[in-house]
């Protein structure tokens, strides 16, 4: 059968600071990335009409949604909401990961991932993306802003970066707990701050870490608001 690149939504992931835990792995960090993978599935509030395609080589991750909507955006949209809550589980397990996401031509089977949409999310993520954070290609967020201005803030998984770059806002993606997520960050935040005490002199680590300790520190008052308003009513 002859093979044919399709439009996907499209995301690479690389995990951060896992190389020398995938040296010294028997097995728990391959079992821990499945069970993140199968309870993503399970806990994404949009309806899954297909598979999500993936495949994991080293410490990266790719993640692909064939396209059969109009304009991608429904695809999209489920797969922001996906890698929000992979995020959301790597972070329970003290993993960061940094990447791209965009809507373009891929192929994937199990013996190939090839297309533009491999090399421009690639792209994303190690020039673009440099923070733990999943960076939106620029190219399509007019689209998004189009498509969800009637349905939803743009704030739906997404948020504007002081560099102007959108990215996956998963701490604060519509849905979720209250007293969870305070809990949640909270507890990544004693977990970075000991990343930092270790890290203080590696420039490149730090402002890595300091980047996702303000993240932390903005995601944690926003929840703190919404639980004061709450609590008002």
């Amino acid at each position: 059968m002859e093979k044919r690149y399709y439009e996907s939504a499209f995301a690479f992931l690389d995990l951060l600071s896992v190389t020398k835990l995938l040296e010294t792995d028997d097995g728990v960090f391959l079992n821990t990335l499945g069970n993140i993978y199968h309870s993503a599935i399970k806990l994404c509030r949009a309806p899954l009409q297909k598979q999500i395609n993936y495949q994991i080589f080293s410490d990266n991750i790719i993640f692909e949604i064939p396209i059969t909507s109009t304009n991608g955006m429904e695809e999209y949209i489920q797969l922001a909401e996906f890698v929000s809550i992979v995020q959301d589980f790597l972070l329970r397990n003290h993993l960061l990961v940094r990447g791209g996401i965009t809507i373009g031509l891929s192929y994937t089977d199990r013996d190939f991932v090839l297309g533009k949409a491999l090399v421009d999310s690639y792209t994303i993520e190690s020039e673009q993306a440099i923070y733990p954070r999943i960076v939106i290609d620029s190219k399509i967020v007019p689209t998004i802003q189009s498509y969800i201005s009637n349905k939803t803030p743009l704030s739906y998984c997404c948020a504007k970066d002081k560099d102007d770059l959108f990215y996956i806002d998963y701490l604060r993606c519509p849905g979720r707990q209250y007293k969870d997520y305070i809990s949640l960050i909270e507890d990544a935040q004693k977990y970075n701050e000991s990343e930092m005490n270790k890290h203080y002199e590696n420039s490149s680590i730090m402002s890595k870490l300091l980047w996702h300790d303000n993240y932390l520190r903005e995601a944690h008052d926003y929840y703190l608001k919404l639980l004061g308003k709450k609590q008002e009513l």
